[in-house]
Order: C-alpha cells, then sequence, then structure tokens
C-alpha cells in the first residue's frame, strides 16, 4: 500500500520521526521534573535556614532581653547594697558617738 512505503522500515519516513519527537519531549518532560524537584529542595533548603536564622535572631534576642533583665536586677542589688551599707555606716557612726557619749560620762561619773 501507499502509506506503508511512505513509512518505510529504513526509518526515514515520519512514523520514526514522530518516535524521535515522543522521546525527546519526554527527555525535555523528565528533564524538567527533575529541576523543578530539585528547584523545590533548594527552596524547602533556603526556607529551613531561614527559619533557622530566624530562631536563632528569635533566641539571640530572648538571650539579650534576659541578660538586660539580669544586668537590670544586678543594678538594682548594687544600688540595694550600697544604700544597706550606707544605712549601716551612719548606723555605725550614731553607735560610735554613742559609745563614745557612754565612756565620756562613765569616766565623768567615775569622776565625780
Amino acid at each position: 500500500s501507499h502509506c506503508h512505503e511512505e513509512g518505510g522500515p529504513n526509518g526515514a519516513g515520519p512514523g520514526a520521526g514522530d518516535l524521535e519527537l515522543v522521546y525527546s519531549v519526554g527527555r525535555a518532560l523528565f528533564a524538567g521534573r527533575q529541576a523543578t524537584q530539585r528547584a523545590a529542595e533548594t527552596l524547602q533548603k533556603l526556607v529551613e535556614s531561614e527559619a533557622k536564622v530566624n530562631m536563632r535572631e528569635l533566641e539571640l534576642s530572648k538571650l539579650d532581653t534576659e541578660l538586660k533583665q539580669v544586668l537590670r536586677e544586678l543594678s538594682d542589688v548594687r544600688a540595694n547594697s550600697e544604700a544597706d551599707i550606707a544605712g549601716l555606716k551612719s548606723e555605725g557612726t550614731a553607735l560610735s558617738s554613742e559609745l563614745e557619749s557612754a565612756a565620756e560620762l562613765a569616766e565623768r561619773q567615775g569622776a565625780l
């Protein structure tokens, strides 16, 4: 028949060409699918690493806040200690002057 001769067993006809086209389209699709998958994986890695970075930033800001809190508490403690020390000093001064007065009184009473 006429059709069969055009196709031909020697691979020169449109049958072989169609097959090659199908193969190349298949290869292109496969390559495209692989590229898409690689892109998706890369995107996933990017998202994960960005999440890690965000987590680190969050942790750092939390640590920063905690550190500031600790420093505030320390300065409160220092201020309180200084106030306590000042209080103790003035108490000590008052006591020693009282003791001096008492000693002077005792001396005077002893002298009388």
